[in-house]
């Protein structure tokens, strides 16, 4: 006896879509959005919606809810899209050269003021969140070492992170479950670069209940050995009488293969070369690989200049 059986099947075609929009394409990420759009006309023109985007924007950065932020986020090109796909890749090895040419003015962001959007996330939870506007037209911030600090002197923000003698048990868990992004923004260009690595590269524990956690990403491309260093310091310090830690540092520099802080205007080409890069997604693990190998490097460096 032979039996048969049919099995009934339903192409994207055939599923409304109010039912695409609400229940498959929330449960994507970025990439996976990107690549669902290209499977059919219809798709792509559902999956441009601003909505989608501004969503992905602010589940993955919180604070792209800054009214202030969206105000300007809705005059690029594509609104959130285009900050989206600045943004969630990281720079690797950017090739760092003066290009041929061109000006210093040229080169530089012609604003007033760069804005940096910052996400602290401690196990998918939100710990920090904030817009910075810092001011960039002044001789005297061109002219010195620059360095953006999140944090007034008293300021502080409490974190779900325990002190422990123990320095692997605490540095294993802050590396596994702290997450940093720092997006810089050129508000006129309308073009944004993400300059942390999503998880430390480095942790230091002080026995006094002080840890010091680094991002970092490594920017160059070896030519006559140059890199530079765009490196986020988080400070965290112990709470007296309790075990709890308190972030009192949040701040950004760049620094050379000697050591020192880049001034404003040579900080802002770095920006601005990066906000044009091509960007690829980083493995997990790359950014520390990389950090380490510039520290090797600059040690060596700073070796044959003595």
């Amino acid at each position: 006896m032979t039996y048969c059986s049919s099995i009934a099947t339903t192409t994207m075609a055939e599923i409304h879509s109010d039912i695409v929009q609400t229940h498959i394409l929330t449960r994507l990420d970025g990439p996976t959005l990107a690549s669902f759009s290209s499977a059919s006309s219809d798709l792509h023109t559902i999956c441009k919606e601003e909505i989608h985007w501004k969503n992905l924007c602010n589940s993955n950065w919180p604070s792209t809810k800054d009214p202030s932020l969206q105000q300007i986020i809705s005059q690029f090109p594509s609104g959130h899209r285009s900050f989206f796909s600045d943004s969630y890749p990281t720079v690797r090895r950017l090739h760092h050269r003066r290009r041929k040419n061109t000006t210093l003015s040229e080169i530089i962001p012609q604003t007033s003021e760069l804005i940096s959007a910052v996400d602290i996330h401690y196990e998918n939870r939100t710990i920090y969140s904030k817009v910075d506007k810092t001011a960039i037209g002044s001789i005297w911030c061109r002219s010195t070492p620059f360095r953006i600090d999140l944090l007034g002197v008293k300021e502080v923000v409490r974190t779900p992170l325990k002190f422990d003698f123990e320095d692997e048990t605490c540095t294993a868990r802050t590396e596994k479950n702290m997450t940093l992004s720092w997006i810089v923004i050129d508000p006129v260009k309308k073009r944004t670069v993400n300059l942390s690595s999503l998880r430390p590269v480095e942790i230091r524990q002080q026995l006094k209940g002080e840890i010091n956690i680094h991002f970092a990403t490594i920017i160059g491309d070896g030519i006559d050995g140059r890199f530079v260093k765009c490196g986020v310091d988080v400070t965290c310090e112990r709470v007296k009488d309790d075990d709890v830690l308190n972030i009192t540092e949040i701040g950004m520099q760049v620094e050379d293969m000697e050591g020192n802080i880049l001034n404003g205007n040579d900080s802002l080409e770095i920006f601005e070369e990066a906000m044009e890069s091509k960007r690829i997604k980083a493995t997990i693990g790359e950014e520390k690989k990389m950090y380490n190998m510039f520290m090797l490097w600059r040690d060596y460096f700073i070796h044959d200049q003595l």
